[in-house]
């Protein structure tokens, strides 16, 4: 599952920076740095917000992985969260040229 979880977030990288999609909105590098691993799902939503889009999930209870795409300020800017187990937690993020 972690593997899964993994892949689909490189994929939905790739399409994203591949889209050259530009935005003035979303998040700031600032906003994705105070993102923690282990935080909680509303904690991480907090920061994120209205920029966050649900792109997958897998499981159920502990074994549940969510995965969702934030948008970013600029040229391909994109962050994408992994949240596990129950209730949700911040498992991985990763983020191309935020700035």
């Amino acid at each position: 599952m972690r593997r899964n979880a993994i892949a689909i977030t490189l994929l939905l990288c790739l399409a994203i920076l591949l889209s050259g999609c530009v935005s003035s909105d979303g998040i700031s590098l600032s906003d994705y740095n105070r993102l923690r691993i282990g935080m909680s799902y509303s904690g991480a939503m907090n920061i994120v917000g209205e920029y966050a889009t649900r792109t997958s999930e897998i499981g159920a209870g502990q074994s549940q992985a969510v995965t969702y795409t934030v948008r970013g300020q600029g040229f391909g800017a994109v962050a994408f969260l992994v949240f596990s187990g129950s209730p949700l937690t911040l498992f991985s993020k990763s983020q191309a040229n935020l700035s």
